[in-house]
């Protein structure tokens, strides 16, 4: 939806030609067309979106252009935040996947209703809630709240604001659960009446969440004030596009671009405009990631999740006017940092002698984002492993925490004394270290059952089996040679099954060798 105040005045019609069957299948293929022709990176195709009237589409983005009485007023809302330049670290980041986690909460649709506003800026909320309490999960919170209830708003049919008056509503009055103040203006495709959050339930007012600080990155802006009511063409500087970045490798940033009408039948790839398209309106969106290497945003739509890469696309730095009107929140900056829980076993001892012994210890952060680790064992006997028996010696922990055991291998005796030295990199806390150490002896291991000699009494016809020359262990009047020898007739055989391999042929050769000693052959 259209920000600041040129969602406010700005008086703009309907395209000339209006469809109210929607894009047809020639309009999709002149699009991938057009794409091809240019050489472009992204393919059309048929969605939700292109199955609306023009009438319909236009109303999901452009406002109808009407004055709210606060509009005028300079005092609305003043942020505390200053905007600084922040040191790039990094050339790429998406918080869907980022440090083995996705932060982002789920893909939405607003329906029937001109309330892409208050969906970038709530979408923009939850994940950097997710990110401070170090929550990854789909933390859903009212968009309806702000719609009904924010000066922000102008109804389903002219939009509203992501500046000025919704900070001051979501610092002030704060944000409820979906739970506790449902969406229903995507189905009414009317702004509903406000119901006070003094109104709702003891236990929804206690899950009302509220915002520190809402900061306008200014330099986002495209030209003064009085062209806000119609901003130009808009390019992001590079001093501009760098405090995005920063910003986003921190927390994600809502910003509005410029939506063109092939937009809508956007289905993958990174989008930029094709040729002969016109201008429909500004949108707002919530950017969620970016590209240095291949030069593109990776943003959250407000369209369901049929539209576009599973609700997302990704386009193109310096396209369709992207970036501009760009913010971000506020919430527990002293919270921003993981924290090491402390709550590692200062000792374990693992008795040998029980087989394979193991002891689980639970990793945690108990600050915010995500909790690096890394494990050095003393000694190669001392074993990481995760809950499936996998190796682990480092990972990114949240607040619920991972279970891992410590084994040790399998050829440990008794006796051992070792360490294993964690590090947790840009935390508080740490570093710390477990002391390893092993107890008990492994038992003998079971002797293999001796092999039946067989033969009956043919068994003891060798002579003098019992002497000293035989060079054996009695059993039973049969040397261990014997066991596996019996004579008959001057012949030999192997009463106790074929003689195989080298060790077989010795064993021959040395029975015949004691044989003829012996006068027999």
């Amino acid at each position: 939806m259209r920000s600041k105040l040129f969602w406010i005045l700005s008086v703009l019609f309907l395209p000339a030609s209006l469809s109210a069957q929607g894009l047809k299948a020639d309009d999709i293929a002149g699009i991938n067309a057009a794409i091809e022709e240019a050489g472009l990176s992204w393919r059309a195709a048929e969605n939700p979106i292109t199955r609306l009237s023009d009438a319909e589409r236009w109303r999901l983005i452009l406002p109808a252009g009407k004055l709210p009485p606060w509009a005028d007023r300079e005092d609305v809302y003043s942020p505390k935040g200053e905007v600084v330049l922040r040191d790039r670290l990094l050339g790429a980041i998406d918080w869907r996947d980022h440090m083995g986690y996705d932060w982002d909460s789920g893909i939405r649709d607003q329906g029937d209703c001109g309330s892409c506003w208050a969906f970038a800026t709530i979408a923009n909320i939850e994940l950097l809630m997710n990110w401070r309490l170090s929550e990854p999960s789909d933390r859903d919170l009212s968009e309806q709240q702000l719609l009904s209830c924010s000066n922000s708003s102008m109804g389903c049919d002219s939009g509203g604001i992501t500046w000025l008056t919704t900070g001051s509503f979501l610092t002030g009055t704060g944000a409820a659960t979906e739970s506790c103040y449902p969406y229903t203006s995507g189905t009414t495709g009317e702004q509903g009446d406000c119901v006070e959050v003094s109104n709702l339930s003891p236990e929804c007012q206690q899950a009302v969440v509220k915002m520190e600080d809402l900061i306008e990155i200014e330099e986002t802006s495209p030209g003064s004030i009085w062209e806000w009511l119609d901003p130009p063409e808009y390019f992001m500087s590079v001093e501009a596009s760098d405090i995005v970045k920063g910003y986003l490798e921190d927390r994600p940033v809502g910003a509005s671009f410029r939506v063109f009408s092939d937009f809508y039948a956007y289905d993958t790839g990174i989008y930029e405009p094709s040729a002969n398209v016109t201008d429909e309106g500004l949108h707002a969106v919530q950017i969620v990631g970016f590209n240095d290497a291949e030069a593109y945003w990776i943003v959250k739509n407000s369209w369901g999740p049929a539209w576009g890469e599973d609700g997302y696309f990704r386009i193109r730095y310096g396209s369709s006017s992207f970036g501009m009107f760009s913010f971000v929140y506020e919430f527990r900056e002293d919270h921003a940092q993981p924290v090491y829980c402390g709550d590692l076993p200062a000792s374990v001892t693992l008795d040998v002698s029980e087989g394979d012994p193991v002891v689980e210890f639970m990793l945690r952060n108990c600050g915010g984002g995500a909790l690096e680790w890394q494990a050095t064992p003393s000694d190669n006997w001392i074993r990481v492993e995760d809950i499936s028996g996998q190796p682990a010696w480092g990972a990114y922990e949240v607040a619920v925490g991972r279970t891992y055991r410590i084994k040790v291998a399998s050829t440990a005796v008794g006796g051992l004394n070792g360490s294993i030295a964690f590090n947790f990199p840009g935390a508080s806390g740490g570093p710390t270290s477990i002391q390893v150490l092993t107890e008990g002896s492994r038992p003998e291991p079971e002797p293999e059952p001796a092999q039946d000699a067989g033969g009956g009494e043919d068994a003891g016809t060798a002579g003098d089996a019992g002497t000293e020359d035989a060079g054996g262990v009695e059993d039973g009047g049969l040397t261990t040679e014997q066991k596996y020898l019996t004579t008959d007739g001057g012949g030999c055989s192997c009463s106790g099954g074929p003689v195989d391999g080298p060790f077989g042929l010795l064993v021959l050769l040395f029975g015949l060798m004691l044989l003829r000693r012996r006068g027999t052959i």
